[in-house]
């Protein structure tokens, strides 16, 4: 009896063979390479794409600066000395030919007596020589020399009396006394700046500072609007006037001028302005979404890009221009590129394959369709 017990039990599993080798047999089968897919498909990180757009606009630039005369004139006396009047204040009006400040003349006026008596002396010789020289007692030499004597004493004696003049200083234009840099009795130097005016017709002008990559986007009469501190509220119309070819070594900023359009408000040279300049000139450049930046740095950033006929994503360097708004404006790496990942980056890594869809949640195919 145990011996039959036994043999049933061998033919028991011998009648399980066939199906163990047949499940064997179809694990190997290519269905479950398919099978295996899907499972690898479910795991595929979902990630949402948006096309690259490429565009050309005028963005504007912001800036801010301080508020000058357009014409503002250093003003000196020719001479040095002490100070003997000063006959105007700061932010007074002043008008052409109106008589400023003056050094005391004394010593001026001693200057001018003697350059007058070496010129009255040098003439009185030359007549006396000439007399001799006909005679033929002197030389045609010293003659000639008599002469050019007296040229040099005339010629001392203008600047002398030059020098006079300008020991006194008068308004060159009708305007303002911007600044006053001198007391009566005090001591100053030739050319010691000691007075700016502002010109009454010489305009206003806003003088600010740009970074070389807007430097680069602004033109001669360029449009601008400008904001003052002192009048919340009002806008100012202006344009580019001047724009700096080099660099302010202290700022490191290039230099621009903004000279406003007439207006019916008083200003004061040194108000604090803000502005927006539109520039004229049009740059096409690529933008994409700010939340597509992986790592940025001032002028570089990263971004996950996606190829449809690969199913994969590329991490790849960009340069950045700029933002405006909620984009990035990018100067190059996305050349032959269509679309960049939106979500999703922090679980990426380039070269991996990922299930795409776009902004709506519709999946996208490989063959560039959406389901």
């Amino acid at each position: 009896m145990l011996n039959v017990k036994i043999m049933s039990d061998n033919r028991a599993v011998l009648q399980f063979l066939p199906v163990f080798f047949v499940l064997l047999i179809q694990l190997m089968s290519p269905s479950s390479a398919y099978a295996k897919d899907g499972m690898q498909q479910q795991k595929l990180v979902t990630v949402v794409v948006k096309k690259i757009r490429q565009d050309q606009r005028s963005i504007p630039i912001d800036v801010s600066g301080r508020l000058h005369n357009k014409t503002e004139i250093k003003l000196a006396f020719k001479t040095g000395g002490l100070v003997r009047q000063v006959l105007v204040d700061e932010g007074q009006f002043v008008e052409v030919g109106q008589l400023l400040a003056k050094l005391d003349l004394e010593e001026v006026k001693a200057a001018v007596a003697q350059a007058k008596a070496a010129y009255q002396k040098a003439q009185r010789d030359i007549e006396r020589i000439a007399r001799l020289n006909k005679k033929n007692v002197l030389s045609e030499q010293k003659l000639q020399n008599a002469q050019t004597e007296v040229i040099l004493r005339q010629a001392d004696l203008r600047v002398a009396k030059f020098n006079q003049k300008y020991s006194e200083i008068r308004a060159s234009v009708a305007g303002y006394i911007l600044h006053r840099n001198i007391e009566v009795n005090e001591l100053v130097q030739p050319g010691q700046t000691v007075f700016v005016m502002g010109s009454k017709n010489g305009g206003w002008v806003v003088r600010a500072g740009l970074i070389d990559r807007d430097i680069v986007r602004i033109l001669l009469n360029d449009r601008v609007e400008v904001f003052l501190d002192a009048y919340p509220g009002i806008s100012l119309d202006g344009r580019i006037s001047e724009i700096s070819q080099v660099v302010d070594t202290g700022s490191g900023t290039f230099s621009v001028e903004i000279l406003l359009d007439a207006a019916e408000i008083k200003f004061f040279s040194g108000m604090v302005a803000s502005a927006i300049i539109t520039p004229k000139k049009r740059q096409k450049l690529f933008y994409v979404p700010i939340e597509a930046i992986v790592d940025s740095d001032i002028n570089e950033a990263q971004v996950f890009l996606y190829d449809r006929s690969t199913g994969r994503v590329e991490r790849v360097p960009i340069g950045i221009s700029f933002l405006y708004q909620d984009e990035v404006a990018v100067s190059s790496g996305l050349e032959g590129h269509h679309e960049v990942v939106l979500s999703g980056v922090k679980r990426l890594e380039s070269g991996m394959t990922v299930n795409a869809v776009d902004q709506r949640g519709f999946q996208i195919s490989a063959t560039g369709t959406s389901n």
